[in-house]
Parts: C-alpha cells; sequence; structure tokens
C-alpha cells in the first residue's frame, strides 16, 4: 500500500502571515496614537489615510495561496480602499460626491467578469482527500 502523497501545509504559513500583518497593523496603530498623544504627528492627518489598511488586506488576500473566493475578496478589498483612499486624499479632483460613481462601475465589470470566467469544477470526496 502506498502512502498519500504529503502536500506542503499552506495553512500554518497563510496563518503565520495574517498573524504578521495583524501584529504589525496594531504595532503601527499604537506608534501613530503615541505619538498623536504626544503632539508629535496631526491624528487628522494620519486618519486620511486609513484605507490603505484596506488596501494592504486586499493585497495580502490576493498573495496568499487560494481560492477564487479569495482572490476574489482581495480585489475587492483593493478597490474599495483604493476608492475611499482616492476620495479622502481628492486625488485627480475626486472627492466622494464625484466619485461614487466608479463604484457602480467596479461592480458592474465584477458582474460582467463573472458571467464570462468558468467556475472552477468542484472536486470530489476522493480528490480532497488525496489532496487534489
Amino acid at each position: 500500500m502506498t502512502e498519500p502523497e504529503s502536500k506542503p501545509n499552506t495553512d500554518s504559513s497563510s496563518r503565520t502571515i495574517v498573524q504578521l500583518v495583524m501584529g504589525a497593523t496594531l504595532v503601527l496603530a499604537g506608534v501613530v496614537v503615541f505619538l498623536a498623544n504626544l503632539d508629535l504627528l496631526e491624528l487628522g492627518a494620519v486618519w486620511r489615510y486609513w484605507p490603505l489598511v484596506l488596501i494592504g488586506v486586499g493585497v495580502n488576500k490576493l498573495i496568499q495561496p487560494g481560492d477564487k473566493k479569495n482572490t476574489d475578496e482581495g480585489i475587492w478589498f483593493f478597490t474599495l480602499g483604493a476608492w475611499l483612499l482616492i476620495s479622502n486624499l481628492r486625488l485627480f479632483g475626486l472627492g466622494y460626491g464625484k466619485s461614487w460613481p466608479l463604484l457602480i462601475l467596479a461592480i458592474g465589470i465584477r458582474i460582467v467578469w463573472s458571467a464570462l470566467t468558468p467556475e472552477a469544477p468542484a472536486n470530489t470526496p476522493a480528490e480532497e482527500q488525496n489532496g487534489r
């Protein structure tokens, strides 16, 4: 009887990445608030950049090995964060009042993309047991 092939443990490496990102985010937030309490940093100016957290979560989900759902979530976190950052900073002269149609555009693109891309076939229980 042959032994089943061992597959690399991606769960622990994914968990490590998530823990690193979450820990680094908390450290950064702590430093920012501490510096603001010492009047060395204006918190209002930093608060405008909070969508970078969403962008970071999106990038993290995109670089992790995973399924289509993980990739879709990453794209949405990144898109929402980018829109909020552009609106907060008024990049390209776009504030919330002028840029909200971009969200409708993104949702429409997502619906069209879903209709044009085939779904991945579901694994049978035997394939899942063998790590395929």
